[in-house]
């Protein structure tokens, strides 16, 4: 749902260009611009509020590559707090940065940090006493658990929330202790108050979440550890060059969510090549090993359609082969199909083939993602690709490639210069929406149907019904991974139970009348039933939906939304409880979320259409701005809806989190005029809020409508 191709969905959203920010290509890279260098400054106070003097302060920077993988790198810049608890850190580029303060008779304390368009922050750290937490680990017969080791830290306080992963660990020197005889697993010193969940792993058990707890002086909790699948990882070390000692790991669990899923974790290897690594019996849908200077292959992607899952259990999937080859760099350009102009901002995916892996019992796909080659303001391109055979999949918005894919063969000596990628405009869809009577349907809602145009955001007909559809990509068939140009394109009056739907090509679109007819105001929705997901039509594991339920706000009323600071109030305070008698969409987004933003315009149509019949959206900001720096972006890019900043220590969001939202961003709930939880995206099944927003607010609407006699 969250990528711009049916094939590239996973890589798009994981691994894809500004996965985290603008599209591909709307970033200048270091080379086209100078750096302008900026300041992180502050104050730092303890419980009371009183200044801490003499602290030291180091700052780390992430080194993230490819928007998804990396730890933090210690920099060459310290500070020490003055009398009055100011520091400053000076000359910094743009980035993410990890504040580290360190005083005695108080807890390390970490502080995130971004910096974007060479905007100086202004960054209050709380500095408090430390206190631990001992995790009681024990088996499912209840006997203590030696051996068992902290994978992964999630803290939540004055300081903001960090969720530490085993990379962030090792990167910023944080101890990852190990249970002892009687089981007894205590995490390095934390600041007293903050609330704390951790992740534990052991050789032959599957790693388990403890649940949060507020970390003070005798805190503990207790976690049962279930058998595992000790998988035993097998890479290339012939010849020596190839030769790794360790890899990151991007390892997916269905669902995903649970502690078998395994991401920004460092296995190592022997000298014959030999890793290990526990999970929980089950099915993955992704499984990656990440070298920055070698491909390793194959990567396990799952086609959810199909479902075709990585199954592993004790005798299956578990001693695995992976090749590794050393990245060669490889050079092309886009350039337009009609004029040979060189098209700057293009993104190029490549892929290797895989050869014939040993040891998967679930026949991995024949390629394997290998990078992402951005064009520059000349057209031209470079991609890392593994020597052998490769392919090329262009991922430009709005344009389409003269070919589906470009198989080419890759030089070891990095010489291989690519082919030319000709592309062209995707036509718009043009068209006219009329009413019944063959009048000009105004202001009708128009958008493209289908398993993946579906995301693309709707559009309103205008006073004479004509309206425009410009195509983002052209979608792939999820089964043959081929081009799919007959797509559906539907209309509908936002008032009333009229609505129509017809076949368009996106390749040779030719002008398209939607004449809207008489249907039941769900019509919208069981119409398009064949393009939802399983979870949408109801179809969950029984025990996933246990679990889902158990968590649901379903019926129940939502927690109240105490946050740091409200936007577009006029210095309102909201209440959900003030607002009974009218829906209430949620939108969790914050701002540096690229599909957030994809999503605004189908969010702001809610307001437009809706405000007056008592429909009221409220973004839900979490805790990574303050309310300030929201409040700019808010003008900036025009949100017209009430927006709440979550408190530093994401005490709303948690609340939420409780629930099982958000689970990603955006996120949406819609409450009933009773106050209760109508629908989310993440425990109700039903068609998701994210794509159909309108139509299940529509759908409401006109079934609380009395008919007309």
């Amino acid at each position: 749902m969250r990528g711009r191709r049916p094939y590239l969905t996973l890589l798009v959203a994981m691994v894809g260009p500004g996965a985290f920010g603008d599209g591909p290509g709307c970033r200048a890279s270091a080379a086209d611009q100078p750096a302008e260098r900026s300041t992180i400054s502050g104050k730092l106070v303890d419980g009371a509020k009183a200044p801490v003097a003499g602290a030291r302060i180091a700052l780390f920077r992430s080194d993230l590559i490819g928007s998804h993988w990396g730890g933090f790198r210690l920099l060459g810049k310290h500070a020490d707090s003055d009398l009055a608890g100011k520091y400053q850190l000076n000359g910094l580029e743009d980035g993410s940065y990890m504040i580290s303060v360190e005083k005695d008779g108080f807890a390390r304390a970490l502080h995130l940090a971004n910096i974007e368009s060479h905007r100086s922050q202004q960054v209050d750290i709380t500095l408090r006493p430390p206190a631990s937490v001992v995790i009681h680990v024990a088996d499912r017969d209840g006997k203590p658990v030696a051996g068992a080791r902290l994978r992964e830290l999630v803290t939540r306080g004055a300081n903001g929330q960090n969720k530490m992963r085993q990379l962030w660990l090792k990167t910023l020197g944080i101890p990852r202790p190990i249970s002892d005889e009687r089981g007894e697993l205590r995490l390095p010193p934390l600041p007293a108050g903050e609330m704390v969940k951790a992740t534990v792993e052991h050789p032959r058990l599957a790693p388990v979440e403890a649940q949060e707890i507020a970390v003070a002086p005798g805190a503990s909790t207790r976690v049962t550890m279930q058998p595992g699948v000790a998988l035993t990882l097998h890479v290339t070390t012939d010849p020596a060059s190839s030769r790794i000692t360790s890899a990151v790991t991007d390892i997916r669990h269905e669902p995903w969510d649970g502690a078998s899923t395994v991401i920004d974790y460092e296995v190592e290897f022997d000298a014959k090549g030999v890793g290990h690594l526990t999970v929980a019996p089950g099915d993955y849908s992704w499984f990656l090993l990440w070298h920055p200077d070698y491909d390793i292959t194959p990567i396990y992607s799952a086609n959810h359609i199909k479902k075709t899952w990585l199954r592993i259990e004790p005798g299956r999937n578990q001693n695995l082969h992976l090749d590794v080859r050393r990245k060669v760099k490889a050079h092309g350009q886009v350039v337009a199909a009609e004029t040979g102009k060189p098209m700057p901002g293009m993104s190029i995916m490549g892929e290797i083939a895989n050869g014939t892996p040993k040891g998967w019992d679930d026949a991995p796909e024949p390629w394997s993602f290998a990078g992402w080659g951005e064009t520059n303001p000349q057209g031209q391109y470079t991609i890392d690709l593994a020597p052998g055979k490769a392919r090329l999949t262009f991922n430009g918005e709005k344009f389409i490639s003269e070919q589906e894919k470009y198989e080419v063969l890759i030089s070891p000596d990095g010489s291989t210069v690519l082919p030319d990628i000709k592309v062209r405009p995707l036509p718009k869809i043009e068209g006219m929406v009329q009413n019944p009577d063959g009048t000009p349907a105004a202001r009708a809602v128009v958008r493209l149907r289908g398993m993946y145009t579906r995301v693309l955001q709707p559009v309103l007909s205008d006073e004479s019904g004509r309206f425009t559809i410009q195509p983002e990509y052209m979608p792939l068939d999820p089964i043959t991974h081929r081009w799919a140009p007959a797509q559906q394109v539907a209309a509908f009056d936002p008032y009333r139970p009229l609505a129509s739907r017809a076949e368009v090509r996106l390749d040779h679109p030719s002008m398209v009348v939607l004449k809207l007819e008489p249907h039941e105001p769900g019509w919208l929705l069981s119409d398009a039933f064949g393009d939802l997901s399983e979870w949408e039509r109801g179809i969950v594991p029984a025990e996933q939906a246990a679990k889902d339920q158990a968590m649901s706000l379903r019926g129940q009323a939502p927690p109240e939304l105490d946050v740091a600071g409200w936007i577009n109030t006029e210095g309102r305070n909201l209440k959900l409880a003030d607002l009974r008698g009218k829906y209430v969409l949620l939108d969790f987004w914050f701002v540096g979320c690229g599909p957030c933003h994809g999503d605004f315009p189908s969010v702001k149509l809610v307001p437009e259409l809706y405000k007056d019949k008592g429909v009221v959206v409220i973004g839900v900001h979490n805790n990574s701005s303050p309310p300030d720096v929201v409040k700019e972006h808010v003008a900036k890019i025009g949100l017209p809806f009430p927006v709440a900043v979550d408190h530093p220590d994401g005490r709303t969001i948690a609340r939420f989190e409780k629930h099982g939202i958000p689970d990603g961003y955006p996120d949406y709930v819609l409450i009933s005029p009773e106050g209760k939880v109508l629908l989310d995206d993440r425990t109700i099944p039903s068609p998701a809020l994210r794509v159909s927003k309108l139509e299940l607010i529509r759908k409401f609407l006109l079934e609380a409508t009395p008919k007309k006699q």
